[in-house]
């Protein structure tokens, strides 16, 4: 049975003031109050990490050391702090104790640098990525597909241990996936990817040397220096969700009505349950409830008409959806 089937059809989106696009699906974390996740331990470690932003870690001294430019030409060839001006970011030629040893701008407006250390064999690589779209699913999305493609590069597919981040930023409110792991060299990795309003941010760190809470020391400090807050500001979503249909949707014209209505339900528990500066930065598909609440309200309108669907998958799903509604497992389904 698939389930994401039926909901990829629609695409709920906000847009950004260049009127750049947002549709459907989640990583998810069970609220109870309107603004704030439920945190639950799991194996001493808890699903959502709260990062409050600190001023104090957010001006780097050794930026002062080395002039400014914006000549990607002298990025990699002199001893310049880089400034990358469609994301307004500063890349200090060092960085911590760490050194830039490449930038690489990718399409017209990505960049990655490197930061290496040989004394403690330690790599950093920070990525941003401009996004032109805003999907509902964009961060589990891109995170995905990130550590895929550490995975692909190194030895690092087992032991992979992930959970929820969430940047409180004194403007805005980004949420983010964190990932450690070990491989069987006793080599450090951590992933850290957040959804900034039309910037994608991913930090990945990878050490001989540093245990992983040396590694999220570091991590943090660099988290508050690029500022997720500070970057959904450069361009953050416009609020107002919208709705659209791909053309195979529109064939099956008894499932319309229940699919517009189910994604209104989306918009509208997120408008009143998650605060509007965090709805900034990215659709906000991590809580379990607003996924619970568009499931039921699909099966009540579906449920109120004589024909469920001529596509009998269509009818299917419903049948099965149904039964698991009424047996109260519902959360668990769709967890």
């Amino acid at each position: 049975m698939n389930r994401t089937k039926f909901f990829v059809p629609i695409l709920l989106y906000f847009v950004f003031a260049a009127n750049m696009l947002l549709p459907a699906q989640s990583i998810i974390v069970e609220n109870n109050t309107a603004e704030r996740d439920v945190t639950t331990e799991v194996k001493n470690r808890s699903i959502v990490k709260t990062i409050v932003e600190n001023s104090s870690l957010s001006d780097l001294e050794t930026i002062a050391k080395f002039p400014v430019s914006s000549d990607f030409n002298k990025a990699n060839n002199t001893k310049t702090n880089f400034f990358h001006s469609f994301s307004n970011t500063t890349f200090p030629f060092f960085l911590l104790d760490f050194e830039r040893t490449n930038v690489s701008l990718k399409q017209k407006n990505d960049i990655s640098a490197t930061y290496s250390s040989s004394k403690d064999e330690t790599t950093i690589n920070i990525h941003l990525i401009s996004s032109t779209t805003a999907n509902e699913g964009r961060l589990r999305n891109h995170y995905r597909n990130s550590l895929q493609k550490i995975k692909q590069n190194n030895a690092f597919s087992e032991n992979l241990s992930s959970q929820f981040l969430k940047f409180e930023g004194n403007n805005y409110i980004c949420n983010g996936v964190e990932c450690f792991s070990q491989n069987e060299n006793s080599e450090n990795l951590l992933l850290q990817t957040y959804e900034c309003g039309s910037w994608m941010l991913d930090i990945e760190m990878e050490s001989k040397k540093l245990p992983i809470d040396s590694l999220d020391l570091v991590v943090k400090n660099i988290v508050n220096y690029i500022n997720p807050s500070r970057l959904t500001g450069v361009k953050p979503l416009n609020l107002k969700p919208n709705i659209d249909f791909e053309t195979e949707a529109l064939k099956d014209i008894e499932t319309v009505g229940a699919m517009v209505a189910s994604a209104l339900k989306k918009a509208d528990w997120a408008s009143s349950n998650v605060d509007k500066k965090e709805r900034a930065s990215g659709f906000p598909d991590i809580y379990l409830n607003m996924h619970v609440e568009a499931l039921e309200e699909y099966l009540k309108i579906l449920s109120k008409k004589n024909s469920r669907s001529k596509n009998q998958e269509n009818v299917q799903f419903f049948n099965e959806l149904k039964l698991i509604n009424e047996a109260g497992f519902l959360k668990e389904y769709i967890f």
